[in-house]
């Protein structure tokens, strides 16, 4: 059963004038509506609102740089055999992103995890002292 009282209250509290739910319904309309990427906004129209979005692709100064770095690691792992140089590219994700336990390392190598970290320290010392003293390994 409906509560009169209540329903009552309910009108009286929209009765108004209205003005305040039209803003609102005004203020959700603005919310909920797409608009345009090239729409103009300021006072002289000279920006678009696309200017305020921040670009997250990397510039080409980045780029380079990551290219570098990239080339760097791998000019450096090379000093590694096969085996040490595959358990520090799947230890830390170098091939594909995806960095793997050290007993998902001994695992592909068929050794126990243990065995997979120090295999990777060795490694990663190995190419540490291998590196020229102008390269900061640590910084890449």
């Amino acid at each position: 059963m409906i509560d009169l009282q209540a329903f009552e209250l309910l009108l009286d509290r929209f009765r108004g004038d209205g003005d305040e739910l039209d803003e609102e319904h005004a203020r959700l309309h603005r919310l909920t509506t797409p608009t345009s990427l090239d729409r103009t906004i300021g006072d002289d129209d000279s920006n678009e609102l696309v200017d305020l979005l921040p670009d997250v692709n990397p510039g080409p100064e980045q780029a380079v740089m990551e290219e570098a770095r990239e080339t760097m690691v791998y000019d450096l792992l090379n000093v590694l055999d096969d085996r040490a140089r595959y358990a520090v590219e799947q230890r830390f994700g170098l091939q594909d992103g995806r960095k793997r336990s050290y007993r998902e390392v001994g695992e592909e190598l068929g050794v126990t995890a243990e065995a997979a970290r120090r295999l990777v320290k060795r490694a990663v010392n190995i190419v540490r002292e291998s590196a020229p003293d102008q390269m900061d390994i640590d910084a890449a």
